[in-house]
């Protein structure tokens, strides 16, 4: 299960990497300034132009520390694992009868060896569809639970972008371009501790709607 485990972190990096591009676009793309030779110089010897609000936040300790991916690696384990089970049992049916009708074969006619075959054959397609369903429903529950991931983390980032004045907030791990940083900057555990407390609070209300 490394394997799968490294892919859901992949992805979900991913997701933060789209979400530090979306949220924290570059001024010019949201304000639709012009970016004529004469207007950028203007603004760089303008009082506009003043220094810009820069943190960033570790997305390998963000990954390892966020409580909602953490349950939701989990839950994915689990599934991927009973899917692991369940499609290494099936092919054994399918292998057994293979072999009854390898050796009864001399003794069949053509008729009934090809019918055998055919059913043998049929068997191995609905193998094959099963397992690509499961899946791809598998594939699909990851990618709303990704989903709810991303829709939480685009809120409390917003919330601190606005809270702290930021202008930009970089991604900081061994694969981007950002080689090195100021550990004064890292809000790291800040961005980590509001998505653990708004994970928190919305299983609370989830509880208090069912009567836990």
């Amino acid at each position: 299960m490394k394997a799968f485990n490294t892919v859901l972190s992949v992805v979900l990096l991913i997701a933060v990497g789209f979400l530090f591009w979306k949220v924290y676009d570059t001024p010019d793309m949201k304000s639709g300034k012009s970016n004529s030779s004469e207007e950028i110089a203007e603004r760089l010897n303008s009082d506009e132009f003043a220094p810009a609000r820069i943190a960033y936040i570790n997305t390998d300790s963000l990954v390892k520390d966020y409580e909602y991916h953490k349950e939701l690696r989990a839950e994915l384990e689990e599934k991927a694992k009973r899917l692991e089970s369940d499609l290494s049992s099936k092919p054994k049916v399918f292998e057994e009868n293979l072999s009854i009708l390898q050796q009864q074969a001399e003794s069949m006619s053509q008729e009934e060896l090809q019918s055998h075959q055919m059913d043998l054959e049929r068997t191995r397609e609905g193998l094959l569809r099963y397992r690509d369903e499961q899946a791809n429903q598998l594939a699909l529950q990851e990618r709303e639970l990704n989903q709810r991931i991303k829709d939480d983390m685009e809120s409390v980032l917003n919330d601190i972008k606005e809270e702290y004045n930021l202008d930009f907030v970089l991604s900081f791990d061994p694969n981007s371009i950002l080689l090195n940083a100021n550990e004064d900057y890292n809000i790291t555990a800040l961005v980590v501790d509001r998505l653990n407390k708004k994970y928190h609070s919305k299983k609370e209300e989830a509880n208090t709607k069912d009567g836990k």
